[in-house]
């Protein structure tokens, strides 16, 4: 689905390009923004995004080469929680220790019936036990 039709279904009669330009000024770094940039340990990134807007803002918020490999779901043709998503992180799995972290329970229970370590970004997650 291009932009111009996502907005016209959301927003029938607006000006998409106004839309897209006010949900972008609303974005600001989530809540385990430090803890990424602190950890030395790869990284990659698992999103049910569309890349054309994930990489900008990434780049935006100096993420973009933090993460060694980043998985965008329009290029995966997957979404979290599908076992076609994390395909990929199972396959790394095989010669690397992997740690899934996500904020949707969906996705974390969906990891560890693929047998992926998966723990849930919450207030009481112990981030040095991650990077251990």
């Amino acid at each position: 689905m291009s932009d111009q039709q996502m907005w016209s279904t959301l927003a029938p009669g607006a000006d998409g390009l106004r839309l897209r330009e006010e949900l972008e000024a609303r974005y600001a770094p989530g809540p385990y923004y430090h803890h990424l940039m602190a950890t030395h340990h790869p990284c990659w990134l698992l999103s049910n995004h569309r890349k054309q807007w994930l990489i900008p803002r990434l780049e935006r918020f100096g993420l973009a080469s933090r993460f060694e490999k980043v998985l965008v779901s329009d290029e995966l043709q997957a979404a979290k929680p599908s076992f076609n998503a994390f395909a990929p992180v199972i396959e790394i799995m095989r010669s690397n220790r992997v740690t899934f972290v996500d904020d949707n329970v969906k996705n974390v229970y969906a990891a560890r019936r693929f047998g992926v370590d998966a723990v849930l970004a919450d207030e009481g997650i112990d981030w040095s036990a991650i990077a251990a």
